[in-house]
């Protein structure tokens, strides 16, 4: 991993990096002085450190036994690669070890999406009140999204594309780190207890190895410059249009008259147009199902070319496994890309027009009125989508420069209010105390 960010700091020059890939990293449990959750160092930590200190000569190796930035920190401001560092976890255990690393300062924007409930790993962190530490710049640039078990990959898609985007908008960050856990695909022998029917716990999410790779390539197409609307176009009306130009290019190829016949220039679409763009580190993560896991990571693989390669994910890719030594483990359908996972990713696309706003997206209503979601599923929804629009709103404030207003959003304010009332309570609790004492005394003979 750290090998990774420094392909990316390189000078362009002399290297033009935009993409690395590792997907032996990802070890997101790891603390500073403990291991936890098969995870002994924190690559992730690393590697995002790597990220903003740049060159490796230049780098203060006090810095990284500590997590504050400052302006007494020897080089740090001078020779910085990234000031901003998005990081985005899709591992269905929550990102502790990151979350840690980074609690105090505005430098990296963590978002994890995660389970979160009584007993699943890691219990101790993750909830959705985690925002960052109070009295330093970290705080509101922590981002907790737990999500319910058996979310499919039409809703995470849209709740992932909801907070990357406002994300991004807001925060504008130099470079995006994504962690890719594998361990939420639909059948995880450790997170869901497949190995068996009766063993089930129920826990697990229902993603697909194309949804995931999916969620990279919204990714690898941001980065790359892509706009929401060219990004969340229907990839089904793409390869129609493909299909169309493809064949008038080869009937005015056969002599067909140019007069009659449309020009394939008429009928393929514009470029896109292009904004800022930005580095993309790729790491993996859990993945306890080994056929399913190394699939996953072969789509996401051609997933993050999509900046470079369009269509790569969805066109390019054979549809069958072929032919190795481990091929009876990918059986019984021996599928690389699923028709039918591919087919609920493109109509999900195709139900939802781009122009919609993404905080007004189908992500939350449709969620909420769909009959298999219970009652706490849809409350988990309802306040990860507002802790996603509350985070994107505040950390947009932030970077206007200003203050924010009273009037406005504020989680300096929403914590002051929090501690007035704490104290106003505390002192209510004492006064009780101390009448229920007096009283005590006066019934004594």
């Amino acid at each position: 991993s750290w090998h990774a960010a420094s392909l990316l700091t390189a000078n362009e020059s002399t290297n033009q990096t935009d993409v690395a890939i590792h997907w032996g990293g990802g070890r997101h449990h790891a603390h500073r002085n403990k291991a936890g959750g098969f995870c002994y160092v924190s690559d992730v930590v690393l590697a995002i450190h790597r990220l903003l200190l740049g060159h490796e000569d230049q780098i203060d190796v006090g810095v990284l036994e500590g997590h504050n930035y400052d302006a007494k920190s020897v080089s740090i401001h001078r020779n910085l690669s990234f000031r901003r560092i998005l990081y985005i976890d899709v591992d269905i255990h929550h990102a502790d070890a990151v979350q840690a690393a980074f609690y105090s300062t505005d430098r990296v924007l963590t978002a994890s999406f995660h389970r979160h409930s009584p007993g699943f790993f890691p219990a101790s962190s993750g909830s959705i009140n985690e925002k960052g530490e109070v009295g330093t710049s970290g705080l509101g640039y922590n981002l907790n999204v737990p999500l319910p078990a058996g979310i499919g990959d039409v809703q995470f898609i849209q709740i992932y594309r909801k907070a990357l985007f406002g994300l991004v908008k807001a925060y504008n960050p130099h470079a995006l780190v994504l962690c890719v856990g594998a361990d939420g695909l639909e059948g995880d022998e450790l997170v869901s207890g497949s190995l068996g029917i009766d063993d089930a716990t129920g826990e697990g999410w229902t993603l697909s190895p194309e949804g995931l790779a999916e969620c990279v390539r919204i990714a690898a197409a941001l980065c790359a410059g892509l706009y929401e609307d060219d990004i969340c176009a229907s990839p089904m009306e793409k390869q129609e249009e493909k299909k169309v130009s493809a064949s008038l290019e080869a009937g005015n190829s056969n002599g067909i008259d140019s007069d009659h016949a449309p020009c394939a220039k008429d009928v393929k679409s514009e470029k896109p147009k292009r904004g800022n763009r930005r580095k993309l580190l790729i790491l993996g993560g859990g993945g306890y199902t080994p056929a399913q896991t190394s699939r996953t990571y072969l789509l996401c693989t051609a997933a993050a070319c999509e900046g470079a390669r369009p269509g790569m994910l969805w066109s390019d890719l054979p549809k069958d496994i072929p032919s190795h030594d481990y091929f009876p483990r990918y059986g019984p359908m021996f599928e690389l890309v699923s028709e039918q996972k591919k087919s609920q990713i493109f109509t999900s696309y195709s139900s939802v027009k781009t122009e919609i706003s993404p905080v007004k997206e189908i992500c939350g209503d449709e969620i909420e009125r769909c009959p298999q979601v219970t009652d706490s599923d849809r409350q988990i929804l309802r306040e990860s989508k507002r802790a996603i629009e509350l985070a994107t709103l505040y950390i947009g404030r932030q970077r206007e420069g200003g203050a924010p207003q009273k009037s406005s959003f504020c989680y300096d304010a929403v914590m002051d209010e929090d501690e007035d009332m704490h104290e106003v309570s505390q002192r209510r609790k004492k006064s009780a105390k101390f009448r229920g004492t007096r009283r005590h005394k006066r019934r004594r003979p």
